[in-house]
């Protein structure tokens, strides 16, 4: 009798940690898209479920005990263009943190008409996001892997990241980190090149974890002056910050490697923390006597 009541207890407990672990929170911000000002009482709405939230003067919100899987997010507010946000990934582990910005409704005025006889000049500026990086196939979780699958953008080898964008050389693209150029922030610089020469703007994979990235930038022409040093195109990193409400933590494993990760807050005001460390597969293989023809290709950071 007590070994049938001990498994229905533990039974009953391993319900409930399923039941827990399957529901999670979703929140973030909303700003305005130039002035980077937080938005009250803006209205959002998630359309697989129909639920809706507002965010606070803060212009924060949260939706909490979200079954996990993909949802879909409109959001609307008075005076601004309204934004849905399609293919958000909530998983048991993590909680999903947005930041979402809000671009200002433009006032319809009597039209007016330019003729010209020069084509329309179409925005070369994509958005690459950390969720586009890890879902896509065989990009390492490297975004200038990423970018290859875009017009105009080939890959001079499948060993290394080096992107030739409309023709140029891959020497032309910059690399930017915040906003501000960064010498080639890739492992294995001299990987897929001839004689094992080192190159300056490419390697084997990219030195920052896609788990450090917020939004990025990629520009493949007609980018403004203060691009000055690029001849071929812009990669414009940022990095996200950490989660400033709950401790989280992830390990997980490939071919790129063996991948941890640490985030959290620091106080109550809002500071937080992110930290990551890599080791690469191969260096592992490496390490336990697999032999490269004698190459040593092994990275790691942190």
């Amino acid at each position: 009798m007590q070994k049938i009541i001990f498994f229905l207890v533990l039974n009953l407990f391993s319900q409930l940690a399923s039941f827990a672990q399957s529901k999670q929170t979703i929140r973030g911000i909303v700003v305005d898209a130039d002035s980077e000002r937080p938005l009250g009482n803006v209205n959002l709405l998630i359309q697989e479920n129909n639920q809706s939230s507002q965010t606070n003067q803060e212009g924060v919100f949260v939706f909490e005990k979200m079954a996990t899987g993909r949802y879909s997010i409109k959001v609307t507010n008075l005076g601004y263009e309204s934004l849905i946000l399609t293919e958000l990934l909530l998983e048991s582990s993590k909680e999903l943190t947005l930041t979402i910005k809000l671009k200002e409704r433009a006032s319809l005025l009597q039209e007016t008409v330019v003729r010209g006889g020069k084509a329309k000049a179409l925005s070369s500026i994509q958005k690459i996001t950390t969720e586009q990086v890890l879902r896509f196939p065989a990009t390492f979780t490297d975004p200038a892997r990423l970018a290859m699958s875009y017009a105009g953008v080939a890959n001079t080898n499948d060993q290394a990241n080096a992107m030739v964008i409309r023709g140029n050389s891959p020497n032309g693209l910059q690399w930017r980190l915040e906003g501000v150029e960064i010498v080639n922030p890739n492992h294995l610089s001299n990987a897929g090149t001839f004689s094992d020469r080192i190159t300056q703007n490419a390697g084997g994979t990219n030195i920052l974890s896609a788990q450090l990235l917020g939004e990025m930038d990629f520009m493949t022409g007609a980018f403004p002056a203060e691009y000055g040093n690029a001849l071929a195109g812009v990669m414009d990193m940022r990095l996200r910050k950490g989660n400033e409400k709950k401790h989280e933590f992830l390990v997980q494993a490939g071919l790129i490697g063996l991948d941890l990760a640490a985030e959290g807050p620091i106080n109550k005001k809002g500071a937080s923390y992110l930290i990551n460390y890599r080791y690469s597969f191969t260096g592992l293989l490496g390490l336990m006597g697999v032999d490269f023809g004698g190459e040593s290709i092994a990275f790691q950071d942190l």
